[in-house]
């Protein structure tokens, strides 16, 4: 819930059991908010326990993926978050305000999971743009393209290499 704790089906103090199938949406219980999930601790399995990250109130809402392959997750969807590195964070830019969190784990091995802070308020200013794609990549471009949720008439890209720290300003 808005201004709670999000922790793995095992909590923040165990590790999460092996062959987890765990679907969490989180809604903003004012119509207008929107969810915000801030991680601060995050370990699974690498390649082999990821967490799926979706723009609203299902799975079926555009997922918000990391660059990772589908690994040996089990389900093999691509765009997982998987390891020590934390994710996120993750604010919804769907008008419902939600983000649905799925995680999958295969029957081996386990880690501690994660914990996360949940808040909701307005949406930013800046509304992020949806369903973003990236075609002809080559050694040194890519081309771009979203949909636009917010009516923006500018936009601004920041290209930072791979592991490098997100500008805040």
């Amino acid at each position: 819930v808005c201004g709670g704790t999000f922790t793995d089906p095992a909590g923040a103090t165990a590790n999460y059991a092996n062959a987890s199938n765990y679907t969490v949406t989180i809604t903003p219980a004012v119509p207008g908010e929107v969810v915000t999930v801030t991680f601060t601790e995050f370990s699974t399995e690498f390649g082999f326990d990821a967490l799926y990250v979706f723009d609203g109130p299902s799975t079926a809402s555009p997922q918000i993926a990391s660059t990772n392959n589908a690994g040996n997750v089990p389900g093999g969807l691509a765009g997982g978050y998987w390891g020590t590195t934390i994710p996120g964070p993750f604010i919804s830019s769907d008008p419902s305000g939600s983000l649905t969190f799925r995680f999958r784990s295969d029957n081996f091995s386990n880690r501690p999971g994660w914990v996360a802070n949940v808040t909701c308020g307005p949406p930013p200013q800046c509304v992020r743009p949806a369903l973003p794609v990236v075609s002809s990549v080559t050694h040194n471009s890519a081309v771009i393209g979203w949909t636009e949720n917010n009516g923006a008439a500018s936009w601004e890209l920041i290209a930072i290499p791979c592991g490098d720290t997100v500008p805040t300003a």
